[in-house]
């Protein structure tokens, strides 16, 4: 069996100890956390996320994947060190597990998380969203439909 850059990322938390949630793509608690985020982020063509109604954005471009790489773990640990929330991470393309952890969690892992892009990470509470893609680009910014947006009960 193939290991994927999500089998990766997975065990490294492991090895942490810290505790997470995963949701095996197309479960109930997997769609409700993808309608969820649907719902509270408008989507450009493509899945990319339309900033426009986004606050507080940073958009962080480098051709060269592994300075943008640095730049956008340097981003997510800044805000996961400063935050003590859940984030879930989604993504794009549907056969990978959805994964709820915290903030406190996800410090240690970052890398191995950044490695599954393309992705999104979302933190329904305060309303940040991290939008990570293959063509050399993210984007960060709070959105003010996502406070309350995610499912709480499963």
């Amino acid at each position: 069996m193939k290991t994927t850059c999500f089998d990766t990322a997975l065990a490294a938390l492991e090895r942490t100890g810290a505790p997470y949630e995963l949701f095996p793509p197309g479960s109930p608690q997997s769609d409700a956390l993808g309608a969820a985020f649907e719902r509270a982020v408008p989507m450009a063509p493509f899945a990319h996320i339309d900033w426009t109604e986004a606050t507080d954005t940073q958009g962080l471009s480098q051709p060269e994947h592994p300075v943008l790489f640095d730049k956008v773990a340097q981003v997510l640990r800044s805000w996961c060190d400063t935050h003590d929330t859940a984030l879930v991470v989604l993504p794009f393309n549907g056969s990978e597990p959805t994964l709820r952890l915290g903030t406190k969690a996800a410090l240690p892992v970052i890398e191995p998380l950044l490695e599954v892009y393309p992705l999104w990470i979302v933190a329904f509470e305060p309303g940040w969203v991290l939008e990570w893609r293959r063509s050399g680009e993210a984007t960060t910014g709070y959105f003010t439909k996502l406070p309350g947006a995610e499912p709480r009960a499963f």
